[in-house]
């Protein structure tokens, strides 16, 4: 059974209004064992080679606000959290939602992150073949409820990825043949962060995320996602994938639904 390593950080500030800078997830992923580096370079021609020799895939999350983005995220954020007091007024519980209401940065964040994974896996190029995945995130700063709602968000797009749904689940961006071939259960997917789990063997791939989240940070800033993509001997479709509509589309008829069928409630206005 073949396990696939996927080693993740970010760059920039969560934007949640329309002149934010951009912000994005990167991931890297490969199969087997972690890489390991025999020498630490951050200099984007040592990055490519790394890559190469390591079989290591590359893969870019971003969002990057445009007029309308801050009003239709912060609508959709209040949304969320009426709902889900509403949720614990009527059921007494619910496990992902903090003292102080869901974040928008966070929220930002659990989409693009989440979105990276998934995409991540599909990008492989053998995920028939892959029947564990071990995700590693450099330290972050979240609540706990709202790294449970990561974790298990993750877990369900990965087991959801065998199902037609996940068209949706995953931007549109999944393939019929990929998910005739995968079987994910929640339990092959484990997560954890560099701060709740330090390992020596997990440096090197989280270094090669640190770097390139940064270098694509910069791309993005500079709208030069073509050349970073050409330096690393690819493609820009195969880097980069703008999650900025993913993180304001307003909740799902499915997702409102089964909260209404929970809690007997009518739908909250934005």
């Amino acid at each position: 059974m073949a396990k696939l390593f996927l080693f993740c950080d970010e760059s920039g500030t969560m934007p949640v209004r329309d002149r934010d800078g951009p912000f994005c997830a990167a991931t890297i992923a490969t199969t087997g064992r972690p890489p390991t580096l025999t020498k630490r370079s951050g200099h984007i021609g040592a990055l490519a080679k790394a890559f190469s020799d390591l079989k290591c895939v590359p893969y870019v999350v971003f969002v990057r606000p445009r007029t309308g983005y801050g009003d239709m995220l912060s609508r959709k954020t209040s949304k969320m959290n009426t709902m889900a007091r509403a949720t614990r007024l009527m059921t007494g519980t619910n496990a992902y939602f903090p003292d102080y209401g869901h974040n928008m940065g966070n929220m930002v964040w659990i989409r693009c992150m989440a979105l990276s994974l998934v995409n991540a896996v599909l990008r492989t190029g053998t995920p028939e073949a892959i029947r564990a995945v071990c995700v590693i995130l450099d330290s972050k700063s979240m609540a706990e409820p709202s790294r449970q709602l990561f974790v298990d968000r993750v877990r369900s797009m990965a087991e959801d990825m065998s199902v037609p749904r996940a068209e949706v689940e995953l931007g549109n961006r999944s393939s019929v043949n990929l998910r005739e071939q995968i079987r994910f259960r929640r339990e092959d997917v484990s997560v954890s962060w560099s701060d709740e789990a330090p390992s020596p063997e997990f440096k090197d791939g989280l270094f090669l995320a640190h770097r390139l989240s940064g270098l694509a940070k910069a791309a993005l800033e500079s709208v030069k996602e073509a050349k970073l993509a050409q330096d690393l001997s690819t493609l820009p479709k195969d880097l980069f994938y703008d999650a900025t509509p993913d993180v304001v589309r307003p909740l799902s008829r499915a997702a409102v639904q089964r909260w209404k069928n929970r809690t007997g409630l009518p739908e909250p206005f934005e």
